[in-house]
């Protein structure tokens, strides 16, 4: 028998139209549907005939999830009422999403008309979740249905309505509108309306309450907070370059501190100190100690910086990894959590994990890197399994990941891996290559290697749907972008004994790549094209992947899709493995133009643009750089030959006679005069440009033309008197000089201490 969900099913999924705010805002909204049906009549009805049906088979599922953790939890009601006792998860910094799905049936049991169960399709609410620190959250669902209206038209017609919430059943009485025989079908069509309130119950507890925390001032400095003490009257703070365990022996940096916040204006850039308290009672007496040795160190989006710790820990932030902004200042902490405070993290090397936070001048926490930081950890030798290979875990969500692309140093008890945000990360010991073959479908063609040969395979097969799909990764019956980030996330793992690379270079290749080194407007900066020469038959080109090395210099991929124009390109994230960058992109879908890509037969084409970020001598860098494992695949996942010209392209290129270069101000702190030093390689226009903590310019210095040369003593140096272009003194305060050439601009922090 036909028929379609009634309005019982539709009334208790009202709750699930809207997304709602956290916390037990409670929120109603009415919601109408309206269905038709039919069913036979068991006996013959006279019109008129009056009739109820009730609904008393009422089953409601909630199913709670949170996205990047293992979380679920299952709650079943059998009426307009959904409760649960509250779950409780505990989540590392991220962001997740809390998915509520509800399902369920209602039937009528002991009726004159039979009436088989209702099905209620599956709906989705979405709720985000924002994780600052490690966190632990109790989640309480609470819904209730109510008002409900119920109007049904054709061979009968009634209706009802339940103002208060709907219990374990409802009964709906009808009256036929016209004689009705038996065997004959009746038809209806129902009207409905109800309100639904929900009330999840989200709560938090954070796990870490350090007695003494750190944060970023609005003018930049080192901002120290404490808990309030016992009896005192005032606060002493100590500022070391290591970690403090006691105060004895230090001389406080503030004392007579009143409230329990200090603003530590003195702290320098790339810098890592730590802090300590003490509260100090009537009588001059040291009362309590607060000693968390929280410490903080000073970062600026444009130049980066490196924390290094006593225990071993290293951590290196590339240059714009952290904002778009180059001024912008700040303050990345590496915190100690006791495994008592996370889920259990099988074959963990230490009773600890490291929990690394980088927050903006907001200090709300940088959830997001890019490029990724380097993060070493060290381990000791007597700790560790030797028959077992020490990997770096991320705690995403309630779960331990083991991180990609890891780095062993047996000699030195480190490991090394990529981050790509704030969160905490922990050493433990595992068998590396015990995955069956049958338990990664990312390895598409079965030779123990992720490579831009399986991803190529996926786009091949790119929109389309149904079984046995080759590049139906996630087993959804369906290609699609899921499948191709799926593979990436896989990208350059190996198993056992990879089979065979396929042949990269070939005395007869169909392809030759070239590379160009370009100026940049920066020095120490070169734009570094390769380039695909011949390019007749290019849209047989379905993907590519390389890797560049260079101890001396930091790459950023600029244009990696333009060679396959008008298609849709899929851009791998850039994977690093210590000095290695290996990049790749694969063309997928349905062109919205002619693919032969309509370029001069015999022309070059740009296969990839990088920007060559060099610390040291440019020729130096340039020498060291080689691009290797370079692998072209076509549209069937098959190798195609090429040849590399391993000669960089020089000619584009003069190099520098020496560094250009913004030193320190001298004296620093200072009141109310300053000198600035600085080095040319090259004649050029100088400016200094000077900011407040807001990146609002207050000076601008024009040197106009200089020659090259240094520039460090006084009546050479850049001097500045303290004032505005206005003329008028400046408060006191951080601010940041920028020294800008014609290629060349850098950053640094200065203070005025009056």
């Amino acid at each position: 028998m036909q028929q379609t969900r009634f309005f019982i099913a539709l009334t208790f999924l009202i709750l699930l139209s809207s997304v709602f705010p956290a916390f037990s805002q409670r929120i109603s909204k009415k919601i109408t549907a309206n269905g038709e049906g039919k069913f036979n009549a068991p006996l013959t009805i006279g019109k008129g005939f009056a009739i109820s049906i009730t609904f008393n088979d009422i089953t409601i599922v909630a199913e709670l999830t949170i996205s990047e953790t293992d979380f679920q939890a299952v709650v079943e009601a059998k009426s307009g009422t959904i409760t649960s006792t509250p779950f409780v998860v505990t989540l590392a910094p991220g962001d997740y999403v809390l998915k509520e799905k509800y399902y369920g049936q209602v039937g009528a049991t002991r009726t004159l008309i039979p009436m088989p169960p209702l099905e209620i399709p599956e709906i989705f609410i979405e709720r985000p979740l924002s994780v600052q620190t490690l966190t632990e959250y109790e989640i309480e669902l609470a819904t209730t249905v109510y008002n409900l209206r119920a109007k049904v038209l054709g061979d009968f017609e009634g209706d009802t309505r339940i103002r208060e919430t709907v219990g374990t059943k409802v009964t709906v009485p009808f009256r036929s509108t016209r004689k009705l025989k038996s065997g004959k079908d009746i038809l209806y069509q129902a009207e409905f309306s109800a309100y639904a309130a929900s009330e999840t119950k989200i709560s938090s507890r954070p796990l870490m309450t350090p007695e003494v925390h750190l944060g970023l001032s609005p003018n930049s400095g080192i901002q120290v907070s404490w808990v309030e003490m016992e009896d005192a009257v005032s606060y002493q703070v100590y500022r070391s370059a290591s970690a403090i365990t006691d105060v004895k022996g230090l001389v406080p940096i503030a004392m007579g501190v009143e409230s329990t916040t200090f603003i530590d204006q003195e702290a320098d850039l790339n810098t890592v100190y730590y802090y300590a308290v003490t509260a100090v009672g009537a009588g001059d007496e040291v009362r309590e100690t607060a000693i968390d040795s929280p410490n903080g160190i000073l970062l600026t989006n444009e130049n980066g910086g490196a924390a290094k710790y006593a225990d071993g820990t290293q951590i290196i932030f590339q240059q714009d990894a952290i904002s778009s902004q180059p001024v912008v200042v700040f303050i990345g902490s590496l915190d100690i959590v006791p495994e008592q405070l996370m889920v259990q993290l099988d074959q963990a090397i230490s009773d600890h994990a490291h929990a690394i936070s980088v927050l903006d001048q907001n200090n709300a926490l940088v959830k997001s890197f890019n490029p990724v930081v380097s993060l070493t950890l060290s381990y000791s030798s007597t700790a560790a399994d030797a028959t077992l290979t020490p990997q770096i875990y991320a705690l995403q969500g309630n779960q331990w990941i083991r991180l990609l692309d890891q780095q062993v140093d047996t000699e030195k008890n480190t490991v090394t891996a990529d981050i790509t945000g704030s969160g905490i990360y922990r050493l433990a010991s595992v068998v590396l290559e015990t995955v069956e073959p049958t338990d990664r479908p990312w390895d598409v063609n079965g030779d123990n290697s992720i490579n831009i040969f399986d991803l190529v395979l996926v786009a091949s097969e790119f929109g389309k749907s149904g079984g046995n799909l080759e590049g139906d990764i996630n087993g959804d019956s369906s290609v699609d972008i899921f499948d191709l980030v799926l593979v990436a996330s896989h990208f350059g793992e190996t198993y056992g004994t990879p089979a065979a690379p396929s042949i990269v270079q070939s005395i007869n290749p169909r392809w030759r790549l070239s590379v160009k080194a370009i100026p940049m407007d920066n020095p120490i900066q070169v734009n570094l094209q390769i380039i695909l020469d011949n390019t007749a038959d290019l849209d047989l080109l379905a993907g590519y992947q390389l890797s560049f090395d260079s101890p001396i210099a930091d790459l950023v991929i600029i244009n990696a899709d333009q060679v396959f124009s008008p298609r849709k390109t899929y851009v791998m994230s850039a994977h690093r493995n210590q000095n290695r960058l290996t990049v790749g992109a694969v063309a997928y879908g349905t062109a919205t133009r002619l693919t032969s890509i309509d370029r001069e037969i015999g022309g070059d084409s740009l296969l990839l643009e990088a920007k060559l970020n060099v610390t040291g001598d440019l020729n130096q860098a340039l020498q060291q750089l080689t691009i290797d494992r370079i692998l072209l695949s076509d549209t069937q996942g098959r190798a195609i030959p090429v040849f590399l010209n391993p000669e960089i392209d020089l000619t584009a290129i003069q190099p520098p006679a020496f560094i250009t270069a913004v030193k320190q101000n001298y004296p620093n702190p200072f009141n109310p005069e300053t000198w600035i030093p600085f080095t040319l390689s090259e004649a050029t226009t100088v400016r200094m440009k000077i900011y407040d903590t807001a990146g609002l310019k207050i000076r601008e210095i024009d040197l106009g033309f200089v020659e090259a040369g240094n520039y460090s003593e006084k009546g050479q140096a850049i001097y500045w008197d303290g004032r505005n272009q206005s003329g008028e003194r400046v408060a006191s305060g951080t601010y940041f000089y920028r020294l800008q050439t014609d290629h060349f601009s850098q950053t640094k922090k200065m203070i005025i201490l009056k």
